[in-house]
């Protein structure tokens, strides 16, 4: 996956989640996370990233964890948990539990800061 399929899929995510947590209005919810209407505008349409620190802001708001951004991409690989005999698919699964780790320590981190 390329950088810019990834700020869609993320910024879509970001949306999806933010509309869950009833913040429909953009602009309100923009300013809780200290950010302008249109750069969560452009994060939210993939056309800018967003750093970690912005993420856990959005993550506290929203009161979930930073793996919620990313939990549809973890379950499709953990489905097939019992397909490690495949090579391919242990390596898959090897590298989402490296994924969930890294999601756990910025999570964590975030906590430490907050």
């Amino acid at each position: 996956m390329d950088d810019e399929q990834f700020r869609a899929e993320l910024g879509q995510r970001i949306r999806e989640l933010r509309r869950e947590h009833g913040y429909d209005n953009q602009g309100e919810f923009a300013a809780k996370i200290g950010l302008d209407g249109p750069a969560l505008s452009r994060i939210e349409r993939g056309q800018r990233g967003v750093d970690t620190l912005v993420l856990q802001r959005i993550a506290a708001v929203l009161d979930v964890s930073m793996d919620e951004f990313f939990a549809p991409r973890r379950e499709l690989a953990l489905a097939r948990s019992g397909d490690t005999e495949d090579p391919a698919m242990a390596e898959m699964l090897d590298w989402a539990r490296t994924i969930q780790r890294n999601f756990d320590v910025v999570e964590a981190y975030g906590r430490a800061r907050a």
